[in-house]
């Protein structure tokens, strides 16, 4: 099976799971938006925010920043439907429908300049196609802009609006990624060289990088980054994980993911039945590792940051929406690493013990102060006993272990 084919099934297989969901265990309180845009400083947990709020399930979604607004499909299979809206949870607005047919739709885009919406749909050919339509013109119609001899997927904009990226691949051909410019539309797309397959991608906001996913290292699936003007490719995770979803912070230092790397149901395997959460990484140091944002207890998927914010689809609280919580995740980061490991403690410790939730606070201390590497030593050796209670087996583990090792050595030297 191409994996063009099997990214994509594993995709919507994903969404199912969440649309199928039980009620999430909901252990910690909601907030209300105010805290999620500015954190209490006394608290040590922010609760996720509902931004849609659709009596049918959204399937997909695309948020842009600058303009406030959420691109999202409601509906499973066909017929779906697109709407318009804004990001923010007290915005009493009515959504927008943009696109109301029988066909499935998936892989909505925004523009950043606000004119311009893309998706993938299905109703000239079952494969899917690239779709755009201009949100400023009075009647905004659909116009396709691939054909039937390609399967094409995942679009999203250049940072400037002046590029649609998407990947597309033909018979016989492995998935490759391609641009159009959008205004006025080109028809014929141009090819992106990235030594290898290539789907899934995001341009940074400086416009100098492209991050994407990519099959050539492991079936599962890693991210890699190509530098616009040196042609550098960098591979950013590795590994057994299943990565999707790439998407910027909004200084273009950190690169926000999907991830399924635990074994959630318990099964004794990772597949796309466990739960997907947001991981990021600092791409501007050589040899970061990713750390997870939000928890293993519900699904999230599709992170996008705006205003030092996280939005993301989930199905936190049992359907399938779209949520907000900070760009930190809902650990409220320190000020040092003693008070970051106060307040890991003080989560650690609350009746009924919260597991999930102290994994994150003290993965907070091992992202956010890798320069104390004792208390990092205890951090990590914190997450790997709730890892082993809770009998779930991660490959999150994996970065823990340089951790401890740079601390022995550090402690070993100081009483040599």
């Amino acid at each position: 099976m191409p994996q063009i084919y099997k990214f994509i099934k594993i995709r919507r297989f994903v969404f199912l799971l969440i649309l199928s969901a039980a009620t999430a265990a909901l252990f910690f309180p909601g907030a209300p938006a105010g805290a999620v845009m500015m954190p209490d400083a006394e608290a040590d947990v922010v609760g996720p925010v509902q931004v849609t709020a659709s009596p049918d399930t959204v399937f997909d979604m695309a948020v842009c920043g600058k303009n406030r607004q959420i691109l999202y499909i409601t509906g499973t299979e066909k017929p779906t439907t697109i709407w318009l809206a804004s990001i923010d949870p007290a915005d009493a607005d009515i959504p927008r429908r943009i696109v109301s047919d029988n066909s499935a739709k998936s892989g909505p885009a925004l523009s950043p300049d606000g004119r311009f919406a893309a998706y993938v749909g299905t109703d000239y050919d079952v494969k899917g196609d690239i779709y755009l339509l201009d949100l400023k013109a009075p009647s905004p119609k659909p116009v396709r802009l691939t054909g039937r001899d390609s399967a094409a997927g995942g679009p999203s904009f250049s940072a400037d609006s002046r590029r649609l990226y998407f990947h597309q691949t033909g018979p016989g051909s492995s998935n490759g990624l391609f641009f159009i410019t959008p205004a006025p539309p080109e028809k014929k797309p141009v090819p992106v060289e990235t030594d290898g397959d290539a789907m899934s991608c995001a341009a940074s906001p400086d416009g100098q990088k492209l991050a994407f996913i990519s099959f050539r290292d492991h079936p599962s699936g890693n991210i890699f980054i190509l530098d616009a003007d040196s042609k550098d490719l960098r591979q950013l995770t590795v590994g057994r994980a299943i990565d999707m979803f790439p998407s910027w912070s909004d200084d273009g230092k950190t690169l926000y993911f999907a991830r399924i790397d635990a074994d959630t149901n318990r099964d004794g395997s990772i597949t796309p039945e466990d739960n997907a959460v947001i991981c990021r990484v600092q791409t501007d140091l050589p040899d970061a590792e990713p750390f997870p944002v939000t928890p293993y207890t519900y699904t999230s998927l599709q992170p996008y940051c705006a205003d030092g914010n996280l939005y993301f689809l989930s199905n936190y609280g049992g359907a399938s929406n779209c949520w907000v919580l900070p760009a930190d995740g809902p650990v409220v980061a320190a000020q040092n690493v003693d008070d970051q490991m106060a307040r890991a403690r003080r989560i650690a410790n609350r009746i009924p013990f919260q597991p999930h939730i102290s994994l994150l606070a003290y993965y907070k201390i091992i992202e956010g102060f890798p320069e104390a590497r004792e208390t990092g030593a205890q951090a990590a050796y914190a997450v790997g006993e709730i890892f082993e209670g809770l009998g779930m087996p991660s490959s999150a583990l994996a970065p823990l272990a340089p951790v401890l090792e740079q601390a022995v050595h550090h402690i070993l030297g100081h009483r040599l």
